[in-house]
């Protein structure tokens, strides 16, 4: 597969990687179980079907992987890990695997916390999870309403945290992911990131990027990974009723 260097940071990765927010998630109507507005914690992902889809992505070439552990409360790091455990070693040692601070999955409910303490707790929870103690990008995910003096500026903010974790050699670089284009943006033009996961802004039928995103990307040479390039599903063939895929959750 042919591959691309991600900005700034110098990351060799396939131009094709692999989102793993719906990672083993075989049916719409559990996707919107996990993330629909009455978010239950419902158990979504399935172990083999995520399991199987990681390998496969490796085998086809992919050396890019992007989880959080806002996906399936921590499930998403599991499955990958699993998959890496199960895969020849070589195809594991050319994969880079990015996952996010922001959201706190301890507890019953979610919840956003973008202080120093969470963040260092998120990237030690993930730690465990994906079975790794070192991670080339971690991404604030999410980051939109929040107060971005205090994210960015605050001894007791997230990016104090990712600073702290870049001097102690646990994370290379940082990013930011979020859903919303303008947060993005926001958070790109201040020249404080070295990659951005960026959702809903560049595919067939939507360039908002081209407005603000593109443009601070390359000020600051920031790597940017298109994320929803397909408009989830919009751009391909709906699922097929009878599939796997498209069953009813039981």
């Amino acid at each position: 597969m042919r591959t691309k260097i991600l900005g700034r940071t110098g990351i060799e990765v396939s131009i094709v990687g692999l989102g793993a927010a719906t990672l083993g998630i075989p049916t719409l109507d559990l996707l919107s179980t996990e993330y629909g507005p009455e978010n239950t914690w419902k158990p979504c992902m399935d172990l083999g079907l995520g399991v199987s889809t990681v390998i496969t992505a490796l085998e086809a070439g992919v050396t890019l992987i992007d989880t959080a552990p806002r996906y399936g409360k921590g499930m998403s790091e599991k499955i990958i890990r699993t998959a890496f455990s199960m895969i020849r070693p070589d195809l594991g040692d050319k994969c880079t695997v990015t996952t996010k601070v922001g959201y706190d999955i301890d507890g019953g409910e979610l919840r956003y916390d973008a202080s120093y303490d969470a963040v260092m707790r998120s990237v030690e929870g993930s730690q465990r999870r994906l079975g790794q103690d070192h991670f080339r990008i971690v991404y604030l995910h999410d980051p939109m309403g929040q107060d971005m003096e205090f994210v960015l500026n605050n001894p007791g903010g997230a990016l104090a945290a990712l600073r702290t974790l870049q001097k102690q050699g646990v994370v290379d670089f940082i990013g930011v992911a979020a859903n919303d284009p303008e947060t993005n943006a926001d958070y790109i033009e201040t020249g404080e990131f070295d990659a951005a996961v960026v959702p809903n802004a560049w595919t067939l039928i939507n360039q908002k990027a081209a407005k603000r995103i593109l443009p601070a990307a390359v000020k600051h040479n920031v790597g940017l990974v298109v994320a929803s390039s397909i408009e989830r599903g919009l751009l391909t063939k709906a699922p097929i009723r009878d599939s796997y895929f498209a069953r009813e959750g039981r």
